[in-house]
């Protein structure tokens, strides 16, 4: 399992979770010894399946062994699923970075995956949740908070400064957000990042990195232009059944 595990790149792991559990089934536990893992199991608990970057128990672990590991630094990579939680509405398709909105239907069936505390004539208008302040978790999360710094905590550090370029140079962001358009939080940051890119100054401090779509975030175009490539060609299928490397 762990060596079939270490040959997926992360826009198959994207693939699975847009699909269902017969197909991971299929194409997941695809060897003799993998489908044996998994013959008494149903497709549903095959599905429930967890990520480790969603496991909180595994997420304690990584950062437990991280921190206390000396000498040398130490990366921790998690595995996670784009729009966790949000179910057929979007959760590991390239549209959840665009979603806006969910319906009533997928609210609730978010709010009772993860157990929240919301009847359901209050779901509609979407009331903001927090801890208790007697509660454990509220007094631990404060704990945390002031050994960080305090709510505002500084890092003090010397570097050379980056020529920032000037306000007008987003021109066309601005006139876009007052079109009477909405944009989306992701299409602003390609916006912005493209402009960037383009600044003689500090474009050649960016490096964009594709982990997966560049579609995902509308930057097809933009990975296009300065010839960022796979040389191998793309490797898995993608969940939209596009083309995306080059």
């Amino acid at each position: 399992m762990k060596k079939r595990m270490m040959e997926l790149v992360d826009g198959e792991y994207q693939t699975f979770k847009a699909k269902d559990g017969a197909y991971v089934r299929e194409n997941f536990f695809n060897t003799p010894e993998l489908k044996a893992l998994v013959a008494d199991w149903t497709d549903d608990e095959v599905w429930q399946l967890n990520r480790g970057g969603h496991d909180i128990f595994k997420i304690f672990a990584a950062y437990n062994a991280a921190v206390n590991h000396k000498g040398q630094p130490t990366l921790i990579l998690a595995k996670t699923i784009k729009g966790f939680g949000m179910g057929q509405s979007g959760e590991a398709m390239n549209i959840s970075h665009q979603q806006k909105k969910l319906d009533v239907e997928s609210i609730k069936r978010f709010r009772d995956r993860f157990g929240l505390p919301v009847p359901d004539d209050q779901v509609e208008k979407l009331p903001y949740l927090k801890f208790p302040e007697d509660s454990p978790e509220y007094k631990y999360m404060r704990e945390r908070r002031m050994s960080l710094g305090g709510f505002l905590p500084s890092r003090r550090q010397k570097a050379d400064a980056l020529t920032v370029p000037a306000l007008d140079s987003f021109a066309a962001l601005l006139k876009a957000s007052g079109e009477g358009r909405e944009l989306s939080t992701t299409m602003a940051i390609v916006r912005i990042m493209n402009t960037l890119l383009k600044d003689k100054q500090i474009g050649r401090h960016i490096v964009p990195i594709v982990p997966d779509e560049s579609r995902t975030f509308g930057k097809e175009d933009t990975y296009r232009q300065y010839g960022i490539r796979n040389q191998e060609g793309q490797k898995y299928v993608p969940e939209d059944n596009d083309q995306l490397m080059f």
